[in-house]
């Protein structure tokens, strides 16, 4: 199963994501944190997510990895629940890392069909995967890389979507189901 939930930020959307976790959990459930660690904002928001899960009733196994996610494939059982916090870190990450990946169309390819092989096998790998991401798709968008990045967002948010078996936006700490509540109400 595949769920994506995105909103803006401080939506409530990661809380959201958990709570499909705790329902889904089982045996095992795997948080992979894709924020880097960038200034004091950061370090209270990268605190707020430890400290909810500490406080959950799911006991979380922990993965930090910004970029190259493939690392932690052998690590993941059929049985697990996966939660990806979040895809928006995780392509800025990727595109623009010491690399600079975002400067050429096939850099940008590569990182996007990384990207998606990683989805894909993630998805496969475990009983569920719940993705995170952010709206950022309001206001108009300058040129240059961050032309390229809200492109690239957009795109792997539209991939994600059609794959995805439920798809939720929350706002205001509300989840607005934008596809397959059914399916996941009455599995």
């Amino acid at each position: 199963m595949l769920i994506f939930v995105s909103g803006g930020v401080r939506s409530g959307k990661s809380r959201v994501a958990e709570e499909f976790i705790s329902t889904l959990y089982k045996e095992h459930a795997v948080y992979i944190a894709t924020s880097r660690l960038t200034d004091h904002e950061m370090k209270q928001r990268i605190q707020l997510h430890q400290n909810q899960r500490r406080a959950s009733l799911v006991p979380w196994e922990t993965y930090e990895v910004p970029i190259h996610l493939k690392s932690i494939f052998s690590s993941i059982r059929p049985t697990d629940v996966l939660l990806l916090d979040c895809v928006t870190n995780w392509l800025a990450n990727e595109l623009f890392s010491n690399e600079q990946r975002w400067q050429t169309i096939d850099k940008q390819r590569e990182v996007y069909n990384e990207m998606i092989e990683v989805i894909e096998t993630l998805q496969n790998k475990c009983k569920a995967i719940v993705l995170v991401s952010n709206e950022l798709f309001e206001a108009s968008t300058l040129e240059g890389p961050t032309y390229t990045y809200m492109y690239m967002l957009g795109k792997l948010h539209q991939f994600i979507i059609e794959k995805a078996d439920i798809a939720v936006c929350v706002e205001a700490g509300i989840p607005l189901y934008k596809k397959g509540k059914e399916a996941f109400l009455y599995d």
